[in-house]
């Protein structure tokens, strides 16, 4: 059988799509990272592979007032891989209380990445002039494990008449509660901005950034002033709205404040900053009552 040119080139271009698909595998590990101190506070990494490229973030704190989320710098040694944070992309912590971040570095051996439902692993911290900072531990747990987990004692209490019976009020309950967690280990947002929130978001590439609601229309409005000039008031549709920022600036504050819910409390809209040369998006989505103002700082 013969092939013409368009017929081989869709041919190559199928198979070229299943051997990239083959090759992309994702991973998130949530739970604890705890210094030489004994200060515990929440942690997760995110890596992900096509081909033999391997890339990835950690998220500390995630969904406190420190909130950080940091690029790994990952390096091959030998059966190992080595993961560095090395560049901060956004934090919620108040940078005057301090005068550097404590950068995490650990190791991975290469076939714990992807197969592990746990980690444990010791970390050494440097700052980003390379000096010493602290050390410690990180306890982790893959989320896809902690989904099956969630799922087998949902189904055996589903499938329990006996319990269902004897606990109906309470398991409704505990069946919420099951639920909430694994749409909390399934969440792909990326930080939350409520009232009086600051979001310092660093920039390293060129950059746009617009808002848009997440959800369903119901004429949310907000108003939206740039480094201290006039607001403008914004009422948020499915269309995006870009806004002027002067990159010439090596900071831009962006304050947002709430003006009317529309049909349903609260106001929810979602600021995209979008990475022009990866093409990749960080979402940083906004829940505010009337007169209610958060910031975000844009930072070269």
């Amino acid at each position: 059988m013969k092939l013409n040119s368009d017929t081989l080139i869709t041919l190559l271009f199928f198979l070229a799509l299943k051997v990239g698909f083959s090759q992309f595998e994702k991973v998130v590990y949530t739970g604890f990272i705890q210094t030489i101190d004994s200060a515990v506070f929440p942690y997760q990494i995110n890596i992900s592979r096509i081909g033999n490229n391997i890339s990835g973030y950690s998220i500390s704190d995630k969904g406190g007032k420190s909130e950080t989320k940091s690029e790994f710098e990952i390096l091959k040694s030998g059966q190992n891989y080595i993961f560095k944070e090395n560049k901060i992309v956004y934090t919620k912590a108040d940078y005057s209380s301090f005068d550097d971040f404590c950068l995490v570095s650990f190791y991975l051996r290469e076939k714990e990445i992807f197969n592990s439902n746990k980690l444990s692993l010791d970390f050494k911290g440097l700052f980003s002039d390379g000096s010493a900072c602290i050390d410690g531990s990180i306890t982790l747990v893959n989320n896809k494990f902690i989904e099956k987990r969630l799922d087998r004692i949902e189904n055996k209490i589903s499938n329990n008449r006996i319990i269902q019976k004897k606990f109906g009020d309470t398991i409704k309950k505990i069946e919420k509660k099951i639920d909430d967690l694994k749409k909390d280990f399934v969440s792909n947002k990326e930080v939350s901005l409520l009232k009086d929130d600051k979001l310092k978001f660093n920039i390293y590439e060129s950059y746009k950034v617009y808002i848009a609601d997440f959800g369903f229309y119901d004429n949310d409005k907000i108003s939206v002033e740039i480094n201290d000039n006039i607001s403008n008031e914004v009422i948020i549709t499915e269309k995006r709205k870009y806004f002027s920022i002067d990159k010439k600036q090596r900071k831009n504050i962006i304050k947002i404040t709430g003006i009317d819910f529309g049909e349903v409390p609260p106001i929810t809209a979602q600021i995209v900053i979008e990475n022009l040369s990866k093409k990749t998006l960080h979402k940083i989505e906004l829940s505010l009552m009337p007169k209610e103002s958060c910031e975000i700082e844009l930072n070269f």
